[in-house]
């Protein structure tokens, strides 16, 4: 069963449906478009677009996962975990996830790329959220992990979370 979800990055408006992913770009060329209409996909169940620039990647219903657009960025270092159960990303790095394990790519400047080994948490992951220099974990006991930059204090986690079901991550903040 195939979801519908739509995301947008500074130049790019794509659109998930019924497993086909398609893009429009504000200008051309534009490789995250160009790339995606050479290529089609149209097996996705879930897709995640960086921030700012031209690159997304995606979740087939096998827990396949593909990346296409500006190659120069990050994606050769997609990882090899499957199946994958989440990707997500923002400017220059980013992370999937197994419900067990965890690999991320791209940019490392502020360890953001690197999660501290080993990542012990105490339940099944849940979710992943990228922010621009720093990384979040949510296990399924509401638990958060974050590691990265916290020069304004995106990796301070309040402590005393109940029923926590989803984090996101931004440029600054989680």
């Amino acid at each position: 069963d195939y979801g519908t979800q739509i995301a947008i990055t500074h130049n790019a408006l794509c659109v998930l449906t019924a497993g086909v992913i398609e893009c429009i770009a504000g200008f051309s060329p534009n490789p995250l478009v160009d790339q995606l209409v050479a290529n089609p996909i149209s097996d996705a169940n879930y897709f995640t677009l960086a921030e700012r620039r031209d690159v997304g990647c995606s979740i087939n219903y096998r827990g396949e996962l593909t990346c296409w657009g500006d190659d120069s960025l990050f994606l050769s270092g997609a990882p090899s975990l499957s199946p994958v159960q989440q990707v997500d990303m923002f400017n220059n790095h980013a992370c999937v996830h197994d419900g067990e394990s965890i690999e991320c790519w791209g940019d490392n400047s502020y360890g953001q790329s690197t999660p501290p080994t080993p990542v012990v948490m105490p339940g099944k992951l849940l979710d992943v959220a990228v922010g621009d220099r720093h990384t979040c974990l949510l296990d399924d006991q509401s638990n958060v992990y974050c590691w990265g930059d916290s020069s304004q204090m995106q990796l301070d986690v309040p402590y005393d979370l109940d029923d926590v079901i989803s984090i996101e991550a931004g440029e600054a903040h989680t």
